[in-house]
């Protein structure tokens, strides 16, 4: 669980705190959390549960998010 942790989870720490992870520190074991605003750092092991994964992107909207081919360039390519 801890291993798989990101920023943008929703998480709740052994002491009851609920907040979203904002960093992570690998080389400390240090995770901060955002509490509406309000930034606490904190040990990795204090973090009780993940209560809802951060939402990743869709391949698929990636690809779409590229810039289209413009009218210009297929018609210079045509000629």
């Amino acid at each position: 669980m801890l291993s798989e942790l990101k920023p943008g989870d929703e998480i709740t720490t052994i002491g009851g705190l609920h907040a979203v992870v904002s960093e992570i520190d690998t080389e400390k074991a240090l995770v901060t959390l955002d509490c509406d605003g309000v930034y606490l750092d904190f040990s990795r092991n204090a973090i009780a549960r993940v209560t809802k994964k951060a939402e990743s992107k869709p391949t698929a909207v990636a690809e779409e998010e590229k810039a289209p081919e413009t009218e210009e360039t297929t018609e210079s390519e045509s000629k």
